[in-house]
């Protein structure tokens, strides 16, 4: 609608009118040299009873559209039942510096939050060595009920409007 006269090179184009839903169960995710996931799904996202074992960021958000134009912003987001064992094993050298990590945006803008809301409950995460969470331009975020063995417990939120923890 309106036409592509306000569209410039290397602006990203999103259909906002069409999103799925995402049910991502009873999986395995290892050995992957990136990350374990990348999510950019607007409809309900359920993220439950797998295991992560991943030398990058488990799942990563990403929000900023550049080089690789992964983008896409997050209404409902649940990840529960996971196990995250040794994610981020090499550190420093791969894809993402946290388990979960919602990447910043260039821009903020108070109260205009990119994702909406992303529930880490129930999971265990065992031997992971950095930061379990790093989250940025999240309107709700909800920590609660994890258990967190030989871990980090560490967790970053930046620009978020309602933090859960739990």
């Amino acid at each position: 609608e309106g036409g592509t006269e306000n569209i410039s090179v290397g602006d990203d184009v999103e259909d906002l009118t069409w999103s799925c839903d995402l049910i991502f169960e009873n999986n395995r995710v290892f050995n992957n040299r990136a990350r374990g996931m990348l999510i950019a799904a607007k409809g309900k996202v359920e993220i439950r009873n797998n295991y992560f074992n991943t030398p990058g960021v488990a799942i990563l958000f990403e929000s900023d559209g550049a080089k690789w134009y992964e983008s896409g912003g997050t209404t409902d987001v649940r990840i529960s039942n996971n196990i995250f064992e040794h994610c981020k094993y090499v550190n420093g050298r791969t894809w993402g510096s946290h388990v979960i990590e919602v990447k910043p945006r260039e821009e903020f803008n108070e109260g205009n939050y990119y994702h909406q809301y992303i529930s880490v409950a129930d999971n265990e995460f065992k031997n992971c060595p950095v930061p379990l969470i790093y989250a940025d331009n999240v309107q709700t975020v909800e920590f609660r009920g994890n258990k967190i063995q030989d871990s980090s417990e560490d967790l970053i939120f930046k620009n978020c409007g309602e933090i859960v923890r739990g």
